[in-house]
C-alpha cells in the first residue's frame, strides 16, 4: 500500500531565513511567522502593511525572504506597490531538499508518483499567477515536483 493514509495534509509549509509560510491548500490563503528581527514570533497576519512593508526592509537582502513576503503581500494587500510590476527572480529547486520538497507539497515520505502529481496539481490551482496567485510559489512547486519525480524516478 503505497502512498497517503486518510485525508491529505490541508496545508503546504515553505521556510526562509526569516519567514515560515504556511500555504492552506482548501483556500489558496497564506499566512507566515517571522523567525528573526523586530517582528520575531508574529504572524505575518498580525501586522498592518506599514510593518510589512518595514519587515521588507528589514529582510534586505534574503531574496527567499523577501520573495514569501511579496507573495504574502501580493495576495493580501494588492495595491501595496502602485505601478511596480510583480516580477519575482526564478528561483528553482538547486538548494531545495527532498523534505523541503515533501513539506512545500504537503506530501509523506511515502508519497507515490501519482501522489506528487495529483499534490502538485491541487496546489497550482491555488496559487497559479494566472489566478492571482505568485510566480515564487508556483516557481517552488513546480521545482518540487520536478526534484520529487526525478529522485523517485
Amino acid at each position: 500500500m503505497g502512498g497517503n493514509v486518510g485525508p491529505p495534509p490541508q496545508t503546504s509549509e515553505i521556510s526562509s531565513r526569516y519567514i515560515h509560510m504556511v500555504l492552506f491548500h482548501d483556500t489558496g490563503m497564506m499566512d507566515g511567522t517571522i523567525l528573526e528581527g523586530q517582528f520575531k514570533d508574529t504572524k505575518l497576519s498580525q501586522l498592518e502593511l506599514n510593518q510589512l512593508k518595514e519587515l521588507l526592509r528589514e529582510i534586505g537582502n534574503d531574496t527567499d525572504s523577501s520573495n514569501l513576503l511579496k507573495a504574502y503581500l501580493d495576495r493580501e494587500h494588492e495595491t501595496w506597490r502602485p505601478g511596480e510590476e510583480r516580477t519575482e527572480p526564478f528561483s528553482g529547486s538547486e538548494d531545495m531538499s527532498e523534505s523541503q520538497a515533501l513539506d512545500i507539497l504537503g506530501l509523506q515520505e511515502d508519497a507515490t508518483k501519482e501522489d506528487i502529481i495529483q499534490a502538485h496539481r491541487r496546489m497550482m490551482q491555488k496559487v497559479h499567477p494566472d489566478r492571482g496567485g505568485s510566480t515564487y510559489l508556483a516557481t517552488k512547486i513546480n521545482a518540487a515536483k520536478v526534484l520529487l519525480i526525478k529522485i523517485r524516478g
